[in-house]
């Protein structure tokens, strides 16, 4: 085998390993990205509907205070 073949072979090994190195650290950092974005939409949505428990929970105090209101 000539010596040229064999660093050929080298080379193109380097560049798979260097391109299969490259495409799984963006798709981690993407991952990360996209599970920050969830981790914010729920965040917010725990917010809405801490919102939404406080206003029927005053809701129900008034309901129940005109209850008591006429006995």
């Amino acid at each position: 085998m000539d010596w040229t073949v064999g660093l050929t072979i080298i080379g193109v090994l380097v560049a798979l390993f260097a391109a299969m190195t490259t495409l799984i650290i963006w798709v981690v950092n993407k991952l990360d990205s996209d599970i920050k974005n969830v981790g914010e939409k729920i965040d917010r949505a725990v917010i809405r509907l801490d919102g939404h428990a406080t206003r029927i929970d005053q809701l129900y105090n008034i309901i129940i205070d005109m209850l008591k209101a006429g006995k």
